[in-house]
């Protein structure tokens, strides 16, 4: 099963478990894995495959997908502001 590494252990046959970095998420093990590119900036993916604080991950396919959520008062990725439910607001600087 791809995302799955298996070896044979001495008392209970073969051990079987996911790989953080290989780019293969497994949902129930990783909450994201974008392979090499983990812990690169604006990635939303960390070294331990978790997610990076700012953005929100989707495993579809074994892959993963993170991006920013505009909105929770948190500048991550490529947003230049963030000012949470005061961001489009009068006198706000930033945009919804």
């Amino acid at each position: 099963m791809p995302g799955f590494y298996c070896s044979v252990g001495p008392t209970f046959g073969s051990v079987c478990t996911s790989k953080c970095g290989d780019g293969v998420a497994v949902a129930a093990f990783e909450a994201c894995d974008n392979g090499p590119y983990n812990d690169s900036p604006g990635n939303g993916c960390t070294l331990d495959c978790t997610v990076t604080i700012g953005f929100v991950c989707k495993i579809r396919d074994l892959q993963s997908f993170c991006e920013t959520f505009c909105g929770d008062g948190i500048v991550a990725g490529s947003e230049e502001c963030d000012e949470g439910s005061s961001n489009g607001q009068p006198l706000s600087a930033c945009s919804k």
